[in-house]
């Protein structure tokens, strides 16, 4: 290959080096939770059993044996970031924003399985 044939192929490999890069990340776990009006309907103290609440909000991340009965924990949590990088090879500048959140709900049933308890957090902000 001569010279001049290489000198496009070399300007474009030092574009693509060079060029700035955008990278958009968005990550959800868990289902999302029913509405506050949704969630004072469906769950009522001491009416709601345990089968009727795994039925609507399925199978819980955690459940613990208590004293009084068992406390099942549900929870959602979604990431946005949104980064750029100029010179991404040798990394000339990195900046990263974005936001973490969780939602977290906790129910807590007898030793009959009756709801008792309801402990519900939304959208609390993630430590980084």
């Amino acid at each position: 290959m001569t010279t001049t044939r290489r000198l496009p192929l070399l300007v474009l490999v030092l574009a693509l080096v060079a060029s700035p890069a955008c990278v958009f990340i968005r990550r959800d776990v868990g289902r999302p939770f029913p509405d506050d009006q949704q969630l004072e309907t469906r769950l009522q103290l001491n009416l709601t059993t345990k089968a009727e609440a795994l039925g609507w909000l399925g199978a819980p991340v955690s459940v613990r044996q208590q004293f009084d009965g068992d406390l099942l924990i549900w929870h959602r949590s979604f990431e946005h970031s949104e980064s750029i990088v100029i010179i991404p090879l040798i990394t000339f500048y990195l900046d990263t924003e974005g936001a973490a959140l969780n939602d977290r709900l906790a129910l807590l049933f007898d030793h009959d399985g009756v709801l008792t308890g309801i402990g519900l957090e939304r959208e609390v902000p993630v430590e980084r």
